[in-house]
């Protein structure tokens, strides 16, 4: 199944047409995780067929967004929490005028990553009680989704072996 099949059974419309516009490549640093590939990923680790795989991917996300939309915070675990943020009306400066604008007030999400998620970015193997260096793991050209699913080929069925272990 193709990537606009995958999206289409989500019952994401208007994919064919950005799909076929021709893409810069993109380096490693600059790789994008999307829908998609959430949804690849969710296809090779549990067995879920494609299309219940981006059904699954959409109903989470759709459950996040509501969360967030009633203003309730969400919390994932050993990754970070989502928080929606009330901001009064304010007086602002247009800066390049110097002319005062008003501000309206607004609803703001802001995203703080957890500590074992900032570990885990800066290389830091998370050992209960304290932090420590482990070697630089070289994603050279690959992210770290495609890097899973090649230790899962190489090493057969069950969970990839992950770079980053979290002992207990």
């Amino acid at each position: 199944m193709t990537k606009s099949e995958t999206m289409a059974a989500a019952g994401e419309p208007g994919l064919l047409a950005a799909e076929n516009r021709p893409q810069a490549p993109q380096s490693a640093a600059s790789r994008t995780v999307t829908r998609v590939d959430l949804a690849e990923a969710v296809y090779r680790c549990v067995g879920l067929s494609r299309k219940e795989s981006a059904l699954l991917v959409q109903a989470v996300l759709d459950e996040l967004a509501d969360a967030l939309i009633d203003g309730e915070s969400v919390k994932l675990s050993s990754f970070g929490r989502f928080v929606v943020r009330e901001k009064p009306e304010r007086v602002g400066r247009n800066p390049k005028t110097g002319i005062s604008v008003p501000i309206t007030q607004r609803r703001v999400l802001s995203f703080k990553p957890s500590s074992v998620l900032k570990a885990r970015i800066n290389g830091h193997a998370v050992v209960p009680g304290k932090i420590q260096r482990i070697d630089n793991f070289a994603m050279r050209g690959e992210s770290r989704l495609a890097l899973s699913r090649n230790a899962r080929a190489s090493t057969g069925p069950g969970p990839a072996i992950e770079p980053f272990v979290r002992s207990s």
